[in-house]
């Protein structure tokens, strides 16, 4: 159980963040550049939303139930995420207009322009129904951003979560996980029965509600367990068998993701109240015991959000660039990458970090009103 005041970074789970985001990321230039080999890499996303409800419930349940004013949480929230998310949507405006530019899209500069703006408020802009992969997505300077506007919204859905018990909190999650199943069912399409992964284009936006509402709530439930240290000393006595159980952790979240699609769209659904949110279990009670595990973990988390951000739009970028000439599909990832983890560490370093900073102190360096 975890004492009172203590205060620790979940490093597993930092990590974790990382390879989901690095999945998230091979999975889209798969997708892109015609090799499809991530067959549930969706549920990546998935991941994310159930380890924010996690760390959301660590790092401020208690603080607001001990009287944090709620616009202060809220603005941290729009702190930690809004400085890369601006500039991504913008990196990839400037990268839509390009590949319009060079006639590889043929995507409205009104609707770009409206979508822009909308979007930089965290608002979905609801378009034409797709007539295209890039035709319909809500966020499309930078489609994987929808995940954030949900993500905002299961932060403000945490004022409500917060006050909880153990057992209205499993009510709570059951009854998302049966939206779900209803959401999947209404929004399946082609062989899939059930179709769960929603919420990026306008054709299947509000599918998205359901997904991020069981995931964050899930999220939350779990710290609820773990705080409560139910089974908690079971899972570290088993972890304390394991050597590097961090990098464990990450090879089974890859053997997940990587599962093929099959049964109709049935695993996707199964692995989301299951595996998921027991890799972020795990996850919660493993401590690295070797600096190279303490490294891995602190990279890969610091490197995971930037990372979502930013790759979309480089492999847009890299695609226009080529111009439809015909060229191996593994070295443009290989570039795309690079170039992503390159731009990644450069705007945290030197954007990010300071700016996150700058807010953060011109509040928290005051006293609170009254």
């Amino acid at each position: 159980m975890q004492t009172a005041g203590a205060v620790h970074r979940y490093e597993a789970l930092d990590g974790l963040r990382g390879v989901a985001a690095l999945t998230v990321m091979f999975g889209h230039f798969g997708l892109l550049l015609d090799i499809f080999w991530l067959q549930n890499g969706l549920l990546a996303v998935d991941t994310f939303f159930v380890m924010s409800g996690f760390v959301i419930a660590y790092s401020y349940g208690d603080r607001l139930g001990n009287g944090m004013p709620a616009w202060a949480y809220l603005y941290r929230r729009i702190v930690r995420l809004y400085p890369m998310f601006v500039i991504a949507l913008l990196i990839g405006a400037v990268i839509m207009c390009y590949g319009t530019y060079r006639g590889v899209i043929q995507y409205p500069t009104p609707d770009l322009l409206r979508g822009v703006a909308l979007n930089m408020l965290y608002i979905p802009f609801l378009n034409a129904v797709p007539v295209s992969f890039e035709v319909g997505q809500v966020f499309p300077a930078d489609p994987p951003a929808w995940s954030l506007f949900f993500e905002m919204l299961a932060s403000g859905a945490f004022l409500l979560l917060f006050g909880l018990r153990l057992r209205s909190l499993v009510w709570v999650s059951a009854l998302c996980y049966v939206a779900l199943i209803a959401a999947g069912l209404y929004y399946a399409r082609g062989a899939d029965w059930i179709d769960i992964h929603n919420g990026y284009y306008t054709s299947n936006l509000f599918g998205g509600l359901p997904r991020v509402a069981f995931g964050f709530s899930s999220g939350v439930l779990l710290h609820a367990v773990t705080r409560d240290g139910i089974g908690g000393w079971r899972i570290r006595a088993l972890i304390g068998r394991i050597p590097c159980p961090s990098f464990l952790l990450y090879a089974a979240a890859l053997a997940i993701l990587l599962f093929p699609r099959t049964a109709h769209g049935l695993y996707p659904l199964l692995a989301m109240a299951t595996v998921v949110p027991a890799l972020v279990f795990f996850g919660a009670n493993i401590r690295p015991r070797s600096e190279l595990e303490m490294n891995v973990a602190t990279f890969l988390g610091w490197i995971s959000y930037p990372i979502y951000c930013l790759h979309y739009p480089v492999v847009r970028l890299v695609i226009f660039i080529r111009g439809g000439e015909p060229g191996s599909g593994y070295l443009l990832m290989a570039v795309s990458a690079a170039v992503t983890l390159a731009l990644a560490m450069a705007l945290t370093r030197w954007y990010e970090e300071p700016l996150r900073a700058a807010l953060s102190g011109r509040l928290f360096l005051k006293p609170a009103p009254k």
